[in-house]
């Protein structure tokens, strides 16, 4: 009935005991490491060395811990695998079942897309993400609730000004327990043109936030800093 909604056809693919096994691989797939386990990043981007537990925040981010994959990673790990396996009945090479189920088993890697880090003065979690949409930003919330529940969120919100920050925003206010929430800039595709100002994004999040506080901070750092 969705797929007629929406016009798209729906293809069943692959015999049941295969897409089961792609299925459940993905659904048992791991959160991987993002890279060595002893380099970390910047507030700026840039590569910096590992901090220890007594530094001071300055924004070192330590690369990944072991976990399970967030519930929309393992969804799209499977969505990948099953679109592997249209192509192949439409005449596509068929990838090896057993080539997939191993990249399955370490994880989907896609930086950048519930990134899970550690901050290094801190020691706290920071999940990276780059949800744009009210969609993703509802599957974000659902990953951190699943990954860390009862936990107390700062977020930190840089937005292009084409995207619709207050439908963005609900989803996490209502799903998550937002401390916080810091808003910054940061380039979009190599320059700062399409870059929402710090502001302009504070107001239209406190416009949905009630009480919680809402501030501009343009410089990535200083909301990074200001997070804490």
């Amino acid at each position: 009935d969705v797929c007629a909604a929406k016009g798209c056809p729906l293809h069943c693919v692959g015999d049941s005991a295969r897409r089961g096994r792609l299925l459940e691989a993905a659904e048992q797939a791991p959160h991987p490491a993002a890279a060595d386990s002893g380099h970390a990043l910047s507030g700026d981007g840039e590569a910096a060395p590992p901090q220890g537990p007594e530094a001071r925040h300055g924004g070192g981010l330590q690369t990944p811990w072991q976990d399970h994959a967030s519930p929309f990673r393992r969804l799209n790990a499977a969505t990948a695998a099953l679109a592997a396996e249209v192509l192949a009945s439409r005449g596509w090479r068929r990838l090896d079942e057993a080539a997939v189920l191993r990249g399955l088993a370490q994880g989907p890697q896609l930086p950048g897309r519930f990134q899970m880090l550690r901050d290094g003065g801190t020691g706290r979690a920071v999940v990276v993400d780059g949800a744009h949409t009210a969609a993703a930003a509802a599957a974000l919330a659902a990953g951190v609730a699943e990954q860390h529940p009862r936990a107390k969120v700062a977020l930190v919100l840089a937005m292009a000004r084409d995207k619709r920050a207050a439908e963005f925003i609900r989803p996490l206010l209502r799903v998550l327990d937002v401390a916080s929430v810091q808003c910054t800039e940061v380039p979009i595709a190599g320059g700062s043109e399409r870059a929402r100002p710090a502001g302009e994004l504070a107001a239209d999040v406190a416009a949905e936030s009630g009480d919680v506080e809402v501030a501009p901070r343009p410089s990535l750092r200083e909301a990074l800093s200001a997070a804490d």
